[in-house]
């Protein structure tokens, strides 16, 4: 079961999205106008999938969904950062091999963008 809590900010609306009872979840923000040096409209952030459920593809659903949800709402693209201090490199593979594409990188971090057709 898929749970979405919808969060509406003064210039933002933020998706949290849950699977198996919180021991999987994603959050995405879309804004209302083009923020920093990249003009992001929507952002993922904060992919988790607990340990002990690894493997089953929750990451994929909740990814799918999070884009899904962005899609939906009319934006053309959409942003994450992949940071070297917290997450494997073979996360960062898995989201080369889903589409994301690198737009800049630095000592710990690489932006990633995605073009939601």
């Amino acid at each position: 079961m898929t749970m979405i809590q919808i969060q509406k900010w003064h210039d933002s609306i933020r998706h949290l999205i849950m699977m198996s009872s919180g021991r999987a979840t994603v959050q995405l923000e879309m804004y209302n106008r083009p923020m920093g040096e990249f003009d992001v409209t929507a952002e993922i952030y904060a992919l988790w999938v607990n340990q002990e459920i690894r493997k089953q593809k929750f990451a994929t659903a909740l990814l799918d969904k999070a884009e899904d949800i962005a899609r939906r709402n009319g934006h053309k693209t959409v942003f994450l950062f992949w940071d070297k201090r917290i997450t494997p490199h073979w996360v960062l593979d898995w989201y080369y091999r889903r589409g994301y594409e690198e737009i800049f990188f630095n000592e710990y971090r690489v932006g990633l963008i995605k073009k939601l057709i």
